[in-house]
């Protein structure tokens, strides 16, 4: 099997978690280099792992080894280095969220078609168990409604996220683009209007909880909540069709179907490692010389949704997106 030549950009706390999955148990990438600003830790990772290290990410797109490279940084940087690698002709894996606003995300979206890149976002939760299995049996439910989800997570933990220049946003532009990514997905429909309320609890600079209703173009609406405040930790999801419900929880692999007064357990797979899936399909693509699964059209949606809930915030009325 043909192994993609990656370059990882970003080997934070998350980024480490990519380096690590290519290492071990991604059967068709190999990790070739790393960049990290903090320089003696990222020698020392890439010594102990036997791969090159770079301080800059503009010296390791220059590698010829390197086909396609991996973006874990803070949003704020995702615009330069997208459109860097781009002119290195290097494919692109990047964290979500895909940018901190839709200028950025339309450029980078503009650039790697004009120059015929392979690019996708990683939006990790549309490989999920709990998710993937409510993808296969939406159908048994009939026609959905109703759409209600719900995203609880402690508190912030890292001072970047608080940074309204490094982070780009708070829990909406953070958080909130997994479930916008997830009605997109699941209901191949999109948001047509856009009603928010944000709050700040711990954070003064950037919100940590909102509210939100969306209506789809087709109809169905859809209610949100979703927050950094609570030291507990939970992803409720309900779709409600005419022939039954799903109810579900991503973060504890939980899922049920109601029909009448009788709930029925559906057993999922468990836990399984979400960015290995991504890091799979995405070298696929490169291999297969196909469309990612998630393109960066999907990402720009996201950040678009975003935009509305911000907006709608801010004006405190609907919005239409």
């Amino acid at each position: 099997m043909r192994k993609v030549n990656l370059g990882l950009i970003g080997l934070g706390r998350h980024g480490i978690r990519y380096a690590n999955h290519i290492l071990k148990d991604t059967k068709n990438g190999r990790l070739v280099a790393i960049c990290r600003r903090k320089e003696a830790q990222g020698k020392a990772f890439a010594k102990e792992k036997d791969i090159k290290f770079y301080n800059q990410y503009t010296e390791l797109l220059k590698d010829k080894d390197i086909e396609a490279v991996i973006i874990v940084t803070t949003p704020n940087m995702n615009l330069d280095i997208s459109i860097e690698s781009i002119k290195a002709k290097k494919h692109i894996l990047i964290e979500k969220p895909f940018a901190t606003n839709l200028k950025d995300a339309k450029t980078i979206i503009e650039e790697a078609e004009r120059e015929t890149i392979k690019l996708m976002v990683a939006q990790t939760l549309r490989y999920n168990p709990v998710i993937s299995e409510i993808k296969k049996r939406k159908e048994e439910i009939g026609s959905i409604h109703t759409i209600s989800v719900s995203q609880r997570y402690e508190s912030l933990d890292r001072e970047w996220q608080r940074e309204v220049k490094v982070a780009g946003g708070g829990n909406v532009l953070h958080l909130g683009v997994h479930i916008f990514d997830f009605i997109r997905w699941i209901t191949g429909d999109e948001v047509k209007r856009v009603y928010c309320e944000t709050a700040n609890i711990f954070n003064p600079e950037l919100e940590d909880s909102f509210v939100a209703a969306f209506n789809l173009n087709k109809g169905i609406k859809c209610v949100i909540d979703s927050c950094r405040y609570t030291d507990s930790r939970s992803g409720r999801i309900e779709l409600v069709g005419e022939d039954g419900q799903l109810i579900g929880d991503f973060v504890h692999y939980s899922l049920a179907k109601i029909k009448g007064n009788e709930m029925i357990p559906i057993p999922t797979s468990g836990d399984i490692p979400t960015i290995k899936k991504v890091l799979e399909d995405f070298c696929d693509s490169i291999v297969n010389d196909r469309n990612p699964p998630i393109t960066g059209y999907d990402g720009l949606k996201t950040i678009e949704i975003a935009d509305g809930c911000y907006r709608s915030a801010r004006e405190g009325k609907a919005v239409y997106l």
